[in-house]
């Protein structure tokens, strides 16, 4: 798993969902260099191994992987079926999620 534990304050849910990359896809990618996203946007790099975010859209502006002169360049329908694509590899995480002095203690 990327994270063990959520920080959450009282009162808050006891489980938080995230929304992380594919660590097995990244992985490959820079293990062998695969390109396993559309050829109009970012392939994946290092940092995204720990990259997460509350929603979806953080996790692709945290990456830039939306962020080329190619991808800009595309009708409005080609970039929803990149989207698409790309959103294929992006996963949920159901983590538990504990106040900070559950976890002291």
């Amino acid at each position: 798993l990327p994270l063990n534990t959520a920080v959450r304050l009282p009162g808050g849910p006891e489980q938080l969902l995230l929304f992380c990359w594919d660590l097995d896809m990244v992985k490959k990618a820079l293990k062998t260099g695969e390109t396993p996203l559309p050829p109009e946007v970012r392939q994946p790099l290092e940092h995204w191994l720990f990259l997460c975010g509350l929603d979806k859209r953080r996790v692709l502006e945290s990456a830039n992987v939306l962020q080329t002169p190619t991808y800009e360049a595309l009708s409005p329908q080609r970039k929803t079926e990149v989207l698409a694509q790309v959103d294929k590899f992006i996963v949920r995480w159901n983590v538990p999620a504990l106040t900070p002095k559950e976890i002291i203690d």
